[in-house]
């Protein structure tokens, strides 16, 4: 005599090979509506990566600027701010005599002045990214680490300091020099930082001084980075700072705001079409389940007659349907992992100031709840099918198709 455990176990067996038989016989019908659940998976998924990628990059950029107030020439000052998370040149110029009258401020914990411009690179495929500065910088950044070497020797020095992806592309190392076409006198590469993660990595550092002297601009300023000592007292110095001429302020905190509320807007949008991807999904799959059940109306007679009841012939046709969407769900996840990279470039072409970092951080539980979702949303679609199925009889069955 069979043990119940045992004979639970043939049972199971056999509707799992049956179940898979069934979705073999018509593959591409099953492989077009795997398709279609794959894509929505891929879609709600990615949505839910690029919106916590995107505002871990964007909070990760402004930490890394190191301040919390940036003070730039009269424009848009968001346009400003986010070519500075970019790595991009600020078109517009301050006097530098502004810098005494913010560092003069009672709430000014230190001021850090840069003078920032990109220049194409040899190729002019890239792009070289110039920033000159002073030893504030590092006190701005205390997180930045010399791989070798070390800091300027004066602020008129001709030298420079290099980002570690800099480094890289140059081919430089400390003691060489660098050259560039624009110049006729080298830089003496004094210093190479660890690698950070941030827009610092390309960056190419010169003495504040010398860079206004090479590119001609002696006395101006791309911009200031202004830390505060109280933040409560942030709101204040920033109405204060209204009050200079020819110059805007903005705090990093307004530049998240006002980012993450225009990536809001467009998640909304993007969670729109992945609804619209899961109802066409569900549609197909209800449809895809009710011609299979259809087309073996006298093998699910035959069934009957032969003492199978309603409680098997559902299960058959909801483990059909749970394996059509645990399948579609597992391709959904891979292809979102696989295309993970075209899908940023993608992202990246469409937001062009995008900050830097990875901006699509798809974890193991956004995995794991999409394919539990679309077994539960194949659990739903399989219930009028399944129903359909039960209702069979076997008489009526065996005349079916003739």
């Amino acid at each position: 005599m069979i043990a119940p455990a045992r004979r639970a176990g043939m049972a199971t067996g056999f509707y799992l090979r049956w179940a898979l038989r069934n979705l073999g016989l018509r593959r591409t019908r099953t492989l077009l509506t795997m398709a279609g659940i794959s894509v929505a998976v891929a879609i709600l998924v990615g949505i839910a990566g690029f919106y916590r990628g995107y505002r871990s990059s964007l909070e990760e950029g402004l930490a890394g600027l190191g301040f919390h107030v940036l003070v730039t020439a009269k424009g848009c000052p968001y346009e400003a701010a986010t070519l500075l998370l970019q790595g991009g040149e600020i078109p517009m110029y301050i006097d530098e005599q502004v810098s005494w009258e913010v560092e003069s401020h009672p709430f000014v914990e230190f001021v850090a002045k840069f003078f920032m411009q990109t220049r194409p690179g040899e190729t002019g495929r890239q792009h070289r990214f110039y920033l000159g500065v002073e030893n504030t910088f590092l006190v701005m950044k205390p997180w930045l680490k010399f791989q070798r070497g070390g800091w300027f020797s004066g602020g008129d020095a001709d030298e420079t300091v290099l980002g570690f992806t800099a480094a890289s592309n140059l081919g430089l190392d400390v003691g060489d020099e660098f050259r560039a076409a624009e110049w006729r006198e080298p830089l003496r590469v004094v210093g190479i930082f660890e690698r950070s993660g941030s827009q610092d990595d390309g960056t190419i550092f010169l003495p504040l001084a010398a860079a206004q002297k090479r590119f001609d601009k002696k006395g101006k300023l791309t911009g200031m980075g202004v830390r505060v000592k109280d933040l409560d007292t942030l709101g204040r110095f920033v109405e204060d700072m209204y009050e200079l001429p020819s110059v805007q302020v903005i705090a990093t905190t307004q530049i998240q705001s006002t980012l993450m509320r225009l990536i809001d807007s467009m998640r909304s949008v993007m969670l729109t079409i992945g609804v619209c991807a899961v109802a066409i999904a569900a549609v197909s799959l209800t449809n895809t389940v009710l011609m299979s059940v259809f087309e073996r109306t006298r093998e699910f007679g035959i069934l009957r007659a032969m003492g199978g009841g309603v409680r098997q012939l559902l299960a058959i046709v909801m483990l059909e349907t749970g394996l059509l969407t645990l399948f579609g769900a597992l391709l959904g996840n891979a292809a979102l992992l696989g295309l993970r990279g075209a899908a940023e470039w993608l992202v990246r072409a469409m937001l062009p100031f995008a900050p830097a970092g990875r901006i699509l951080r798809v974890t193991a539980l956004d995995q794991t709840g999409a394919v539990g979702a679309a077994v539960v949303l194949g659990a739903l679609c399989s219930l009028v099918p399944a129903l359909r199925a039960a209702r069979i009889r076997p008489v009526s069955s065996l005349r079916h198709g003739e």
